[in-house]
């Protein structure tokens, strides 16, 4: 991803998170995390004092097993075909993940004649909404819900190992840059102040619904808890929560077969959320039994006899509620890349990325660019992992107008043009200038 933009791209979003149809769960992939702090593949904005400002909005929704159709379907209320279902079915593993994000806002950098005496050094200041959600689930969490349980009927269907996290929160975040030299490159780092909006964290530790052979009887055997911020405040407004958060960047510079390049290693969203003590939190360690109602006839209904209550049983009942404040981690994410410039119209990129707290793998990706104009530049995307398996892209970024830069991409265009086959999508959109 040209670094040109790389400030006005996120994490995670992809999470929370219906502003758009088309903006199904939301934004820009694992390794995409906010610097407000990168250096221009270009390095001459650093020769000569400069303001600029950008606008910016991306979503992503990635998964190891659904499908961007059935996702799809499921966002616009579409009815789920056999078929739609059976191709998600056909992916299932075990555990499956999903993950998403969704960031909007805009971002001021400027680089001043002089900053406390140096000539080397330029802040930025920026705001973003941000929104993120990840989970994993069982194959026969899918089932169920999907099919129902007669299928396991005589039999156990494990529904646990079934994890949900739900991040909603809006970043006031000042960043610094120092310009490096031929010995270390750039460096620099920003501080956030986080308002915590939403958040349900909800953990199916164990969850074993077993199914009699002749469908007449249903035992679960569950074991959850769950945190989640005040449900009595919603919206924009809502203060639930307040938090601080770290971003690190280093660069150490190289040149290989004569050709100068990069490598970087980022850390962010390194911070936590404290939530308030109108938060809500249960835990929950029972044993169901359902027996159900025997009707012998339906057209004599009236003279059966229908057991008053619930049929439902409980044979072992663990249960705690109560509000207290809890402290949510973010999904930080730690990377290293490394940037190869062929001349003045290629450039190789390739690095790793891994993001903790979040149900996700690591990140592998490759990015091939190219100045097909001195002012434009393509670039061809290969990734694999994350919260999906392999996917590509291609990212567009054009200097307009002297003074403006616009940039798209996209890292799952495979979950567009095959959407029956592939799981994934996101775009990225920003707009910047200088003045």
């Amino acid at each position: 991803m040209c670094n040109w933009l790389a400030i006005s791209i996120t994490t995670s979003a992809p999470d929370n998170v219906k502003p758009f149809p088309c903006l199904l769960f939301l934004l820009n992939l694992c390794l995409a995390a906010p610097a407000l702090m990168a250096q221009d593949k270009d390095t001459s904005q650093y020769e000569a004092p400069f303001m600029e400002g950008e606008l910016f909005a991306d979503y992503f929704f990635n998964s190891s097993a659904l499908t961007t159709e059935f996702v799809n379907t499921v966002y616009s209320g579409g009815y789920i075909t056999a078929d739609i279902k059976d191709r998600v079915t056909g992916k299932l593993r075990y555990s499956n993940r999903f993950g998403a994000d969704l960031n909007y806002g805009a971002v001021f950098r400027c680089k001043p004649a002089s900053f406390f005496g140096r000539n080397d050094i330029y802040w930025s200041a920026g705001f973003r909404d941000r929104l993120h959600l990840d989970g994993v689930f069982s194959q026969d969490l899918y089932k169920v819900a999907l099919y129902g349980n007669k299928q396991f009927a005589g039999q156990s269907a494990d529904l646990g190992n079934t994890r949900f996290n739900l991040l909603r929160f809006q970043q006031l975040q000042f960043g610094i840059v120092i310009q490096g030299d031929s010995a270390h490159g750039d460096y620099g780092f920003s501080f956030s102040l986080l308002k915590g909006e939403q958040n349900m964290a909800l953990d199916v530790d164990r969850a074993i619904l077993s199914t009699s052979a002749d469908g007449t009887e249903i035992d679960l055997d569950l074991a959850m808890n769950m945190r989640r911020s005040d449900t009595a405040s919603t919206g924009p407004g809502a203060f639930n929560g307040y938090g601080a958060s770290f971003d690190l960047f280093y660069e150490i510079p190289y040149v290989t077969w004569y050709n100068y390049g990069t490598m970087r290693l980022d850390i962010f969203d390194l911070g936590l959320i404290r939530w308030n003590n109108r938060s809500m939190y249960l835990k929950h360690d029972s044993l169901y039994h359902y027996d159900g109602i025997e009707i012998n006839d339906l057209n004599d209904l009236q003279n059966q006899t229908i057991p008053s209550g619930n049929a439902d049983s409980v044979v072992n009942a663990n249960f705690h509620y109560s509000r207290e404040p809890y402290t949510t981690f973010l999904p930080a994410v730690f990377s290293i890349s490394a940037t190869t410039y062929y001349g003045k119209k290629f450039i190789f990129e390739k690095g790793i990325s891994y993001r903790f707290n979040a149900n996700c793998r690591p990140y592998y990706y490759a990015n091939f660019s190219w100045f097909i104009r001195p002012a434009v530049m393509v670039s061809a995307i290969a990734a694999y992992g994350g919260y999906g398996n392999f996917n590509a892209g291609a990212e567009l970024e054009a200097r307009i107008f002297k003074n403006y830069m616009i940039h798209i991409d996209s890292y799952y265009l495979l979950g567009y043009l095959m959407p029956k086959k592939f799981c994934g999508q996101g775009i990225t959109i920003g707009l910047s200038g200088k003045f």
